[in-house]
């Protein structure tokens, strides 16, 4: 199928690619004699042959037509039983026998009679329909249904990882309809969906309140910064590019009452049944886009930027990247964002909720209650037991490893998810929108230099080429003779050496001549 929005607003002959998808299988196969006749109470299914050569099958449904009984005695009740036609002039309740009677004619060839002569039968025809025809219903549901409607390219997109049982009546039953795998900010999973997280607000794999296409805040033209990648829809279900420190994919069974894991959530989400797919395109693998773009022309473009393996309580230094920086605060009371029931925009007329702007102020005299204090001392925590993918641990190899501190995002000190200890579920699902959860590291990202900055110097180096000036050869007749008392020096060399030290985080240092220039004579 193939399928193209376009846009012909400008003329017929203008016409403008809007969207565009072309997609295969909605196909299966089935044994649909096996499912008949697993089913057939009454064997008129049955493609056995009997000892006669009779195709059981057919042999009963034409014994049930003309004896109105079957081979064996009785008559099918339920789902088998004769549905009988209405013929003029036969009284209800023995139009079965009346018909039995008229096919048994047509079977012997001879004029018959029904109920001693009463009504009389003479077929004349050379073909008849059997009155008792017998049917089975088979359906087969497959369904296309969009998760998220901007993501709707691949076949795992529209199809459901878990293939629901349905029943075999009213078709198709998403047809005007939400679909069941629509599942944006608030809406819970389908209800066959049983092996999966169940919380319809996380954050770890939705974008807070978006609740549908519109909710969008996408950004527009050329990006103010590199951290402003977190506004951009990366192409999974009902996310943009992360920038939090929840991982999915480490989600594991807190109920207690059913077995439920990271992967088979995010599995599930996607569509996408591959282990390998589902490790790779994780939220958290976003982190290291903010190590490949940057803003900066050249390496010497920008200067100045703190490393995120800063030694331990380096406050004064982050104080210099987060002081005067704006932080965002959700302002609305739990009675203004409290809703009835899920999926429901808050009570309150703020979509998205009203924002506060705070400005970062330094650590001051008041340490341990400053915001910026919780925050420098939780990146301290993380990295001191950050554990890298190859083995290293206690060091951020990357500069978007720091969003695994989650006081930069999830747990901002800004942000009022916190309610006595305890999470504030009303302001979580209505007050705090994932624009404010990101607000921190989408500004931060561009101040930072990477993990395993390496380290430059310059060394300039002198030599002088010298040979032995007039009279300077000793040339008495002793052990002395020969040896070079004075020299005069015949040219001048000055070098520029720039040395990259490699590796210092990892704790694999080498050395690289970045360039190697000789000076001009002045």
């Amino acid at each position: 199928m193939q399928v193209a929005v376009i846009d012909y607003s400008q003329g017929t002959q203008l016409g403008r690619i809007i969207d565009y998808v072309q997609l295969g299988g909605l196909d299966g196969t089935r044994d649909l004699n096996a499912e008949i006749q697993a089913n057939d109470k009454y064997g008129m299914f049955n493609t056995n042959l009997d000892a006669q050569g009779h195709l059981l099958g057919v042999y009963q449904q034409i014994y049930m037509s003309s004896h109105d009984q079957l081979i064996g005695g009785g008559a099918p009740i339920g789902q088998g039983a004769w549905n009988a036609p209405q013929i003029p002039g036969i009284p209800p309740g023995q139009q079965e026998a009346a018909q039995a009677a008229f096919f048994n004619a047509f079977l012997a060839s001879t004029d018959g009679s029904y109920d001693g002569g009463l009504y009389q039968v003479s077929p004349t025809n050379v073909q008849v329909q059997a009155p008792y025809t017998p049917t089975v219903f088979a359906v087969q549901y497959q369904t296309w249904q969009a998760n998220d409607p901007l993501v709707h390219y691949l076949a795992s997109d529209l199809n459901p990882y878990t293939q629901p049982t349905k029943p075999t009546v009213n078709w198709p039953e998403n047809v005007g309809v939400v679909n069941d795998r629509y599942m944006p900010w608030g809406r819970n999973w389908p209800t066959y969906e049983n092996s999966v997280d169940q919380n319809p607000q996380n954050l770890s794999f939705k974008d807070p309140l978006v609740r549908q296409s519109d909710d969008w805040d996408f950004t527009t033209n050329v990006l103010p910064a590199v951290g402003w990648l977190g506004r951009t829809h990366r192409g999974t279900p009902w996310q943009s590019v992360f920038l939090k420190s929840t991982n999915v994919l480490d989600l594991v069974d807190k109920a207690g009452t059913q077995t439920i894991s990271g992967y088979t959530t995010w599995l599930h989400l996607t569509g996408d049944g591959s282990l390998f797919d589902a490790t790779n395109m994780a939220p958290k693998e976003d982190w290291p886009l903010f190590d490949l773009f940057t803003t900066q022309f050249d390496d010497n473009a920008t200067r100045g930027r703190l490393s995120v393996n800063a030694a331990p309580n380096s406050f004064a230094a982050w104080s210099a990247v987060l002081s005067g920086m704006v932080a965002l605060s959700n302002n609305l009371s739990d009675a203004a964002v409290r809703f009835g029931t899920h999926y429901q925009h808050p009570v309150s007329t703020n979509s998205p909720p009203s924002i506060t702007n705070l400005v970062i102020n330094p650590m001051g005299p008041d340490i341990t209650n400053s915001p910026l204090w919780h925050i420098v001392t939780n990146i301290d925590g993380v990295r001191r037991v950050f554990r890298n993918p190859d083995g290293l641990t206690g060091a951020f190899e990357h500069k978007s490893d720091i969003m695994a501190a989650p006081l930069l995002s999830d747990q901002s000190p800004f942000l009022h998810w916190n309610n006595n200890g305890n999470l504030d579920l009303n302001q979580m699902t209505n007050g705090i929108s994932d624009e404010m959860y990101e607000w921190l590291p989408q500004q931060v990202m561009p101040l930072l230099s990477g993990g395993d900055q390496p380290t430059r110097y310059a060394i300039y180096c002198w030599g002088q080429s010298l040979q032995p000036a007039p009279g300077g050869v000793y040339l008495g007749n002793d052990n002395f003779f020969g040896m070079v008392t004075n020299y005069q020096v015949t040219s001048e060399t000055a070098t520029r050496v720039v040395v990259e030290i490699q590796g210092a985080v990892t704790n694999n240092i080498q050395s690289v001549i970045k360039s190697f220039n000789i000076l001009p004579p002045d």
